[in-house]
């Protein structure tokens, strides 16, 4: 049991991260660090380069958060950004030129935000396609480490939004989802801003 309520002060969820090499899991769970604690710095020596993945064992990270709500700023006009007018509009060319102006925008807490506490059990796992010839290796590291974990509330399966998927991610795809296929229902794609230049062919 995952949370029993006679034992922890606050519902805890479990998160599994899954991906190629270098499409940004690492990154997304330090981001994930800091959207919970804003105070929190990013480590950068977690973060892999070229197609070779830091993370050669499995990381199991806990995120206690109360869930903060933040708003968008644009910093050139001064002023609130009024999101949900692209997605009302579901303009597909307004929402890519926002995303390209990362130096034009801020995120800023909402102050007066308050919900209830909860954690976020986090496990980053080591990429497929590892350059170095270890996915055998890697993808058993993860299923020992993952053995004794019996729910997972979400896997999120990361990739960058660059390039179209290589015929290699899309058979791990296609396992991720034969993998998990009691939760298919609680699959993600996260097409993550990470440049796949580097990335070696499929």
């Amino acid at each position: 049991m995952i949370f029993d309520k006679s034992t922890d002060p606050f519902p805890v969820y479990n998160i599994l991260l899954l991906g190629p090499s270098q499409s940004g899991k690492s990154s997304l769970l330090e981001a994930m660090q800091q959207y919970a604690d804003p105070s929190y710095i990013i480590k950068r020596d977690r973060i892999g380069n070229s197609a070779v993945s830091l993370t050669t064992k499995v990381l199991d990270v806990v995120v206690t958060t109360s869930l903060p709500e933040y708003k968008l700023y644009d910093l050139k006009e001064k002023q609130e950004l009024n999101i949900n007018h692209f997605i009302a509009t579901n303009n597909e060319r307004a929402f890519r030129r926002l995303l390209v102006r990362d130096e034009d925008l801020e995120l800023r807490a909402e102050e007066n935000h308050r919900t209830t506490k909860m954690q976020f059990r986090i496990f980053d796992t080591p990429g497929l396609e590892d350059t170095n010839g270890r996915d055998i290796q890697n993808i058993a590291t993860t299923f020992s480490a993952l053995a004794e974990t019996k729910d997972f509330h979400l896997v999120l399966i990361t990739d960058s939004y660059h390039v179209p998927l290589l015929p290699s991610q899309e058979a791990a795809f296609k396992s991720y989802f034969e993998l998990f296929k009691d939760l298919r229902g609680l699959i993600r794609v996260v097409h993550t801003k990470v440049s796949d230049i580097h990335r070696h062919p499929g």
